[in-house]
């Protein structure tokens, strides 16, 4: 039921009790008045902003923001927008629904920093300097 029919059914009840005289229809009568003051009150109150999905961009500079090179903001801005695409922006394993992406992205770089060491983009290339530094080149 909108928010206006309730009004609209709550009004016709509050006429009819002004019709009927007794104790009992007095106070149905103050306690409707009541419930329209509050619904009245709840439509003034300023209503939280909707969480708005961040664009790459936004998640680029963040991660800049953070410290990170352009290749690295780069890609740890597609991983972050890659997986919470893919879980529908909630957080945690419970199905709450993210509400600020840029506290989600210092959490996301608190837990990288502390979960594992930094990723090796070029496996290959690291190995051939392992050699040679081994090697005494």
């Amino acid at each position: 039921m909108s928010i206006k029919k309730l009004r609209q059914w709550i009004e016709s009840e509050i006429q009819e009790t002004k019709n009927i005289n007794g104790h009992y229809e007095m106070l149905r009568r103050h306690t409707l008045e009541d419930v329209l003051e509050q619904i009245d009150s709840y439509k003034s109150e300023p209503r939280k902003p909707r969480f708005v999905k961040p664009t790459a961009r936004n998640l680029f500079e963040a991660f800049r923001d953070k410290g990170l090179g352009p290749r690295e903001a780069d890609l740890e801005a597609q991983a972050f927008l890659d997986y919470f695409e893919s879980c529908g922006w909630v957080i945690g394993g419970k199905g709450k629904k993210m509400v600020s992406w840029k506290s989600a992205v210092a959490t996301w770089m608190r837990n990288k920093k502390a979960d594992k060491p930094e990723k090796n983009y070029y496996p290959e290339t690291q190995s051939k300097r392992h050699k040679e530094i081994s090697q005494g080149r």
